[in-house]
């Protein structure tokens, strides 16, 4: 759903707001992504996948549900340090290739492509297998 209808969204909201691909209007867009898109996608991620594996893991031994309290348990400022550096290495360049070169109609395509892999990368730093 994030790396898909929503990345579509988000793409076109870019585009419309720094139409183009000058130098300026792909620096903004790709700032404005990095500032707004990956924090929000990487809080989800650091917060939303331990705790819906804890929901799930709770659900099938015993039916209840984690303590909201445990939403937080596994955060740290360096895991998010570690993703907003995964993502620099990863969605900066991409972007700055993409909205310059990659008609806007296919950006979430290859935006998504590259969201698969690193979402299998997240999944293991945030369920600590790295």
């Amino acid at each position: 759903l994030l790396s898909g209808m929503a990345n579509a969204v988000w793409m076109r909201f870019l585009e419309k707001s720094f139409p183009g691909g000058t130098l300026r209007a792909v620096s903004l867009k790709t700032l404005v992504d990095y500032g707004c898109c990956a924090t929000s996608f990487n809080a989800f991620f650091l917060v939303g996948i331990p705790w819906l594996t804890a929901v799930f893991a709770a659900l099938a031994s015993d039916g209840l549900s984690p303590a909201p309290a445990s939403l937080l348990e596994h955060w740290s400022v360096e895991d998010w340090h570690a993703l907003m550096r995964l993502e620099a290495c990863t969605f900066v360049p991409y972007n700055l290739l993409a909205f310059r070169l990659v008609p806007v109609h296919l950006r979430p395509l290859g935006s998504a492509s590259l969201s698969a892999v690193c979402t299998v990368v997240l999944s293991g730093v945030t369920l600590g297998f790295g």
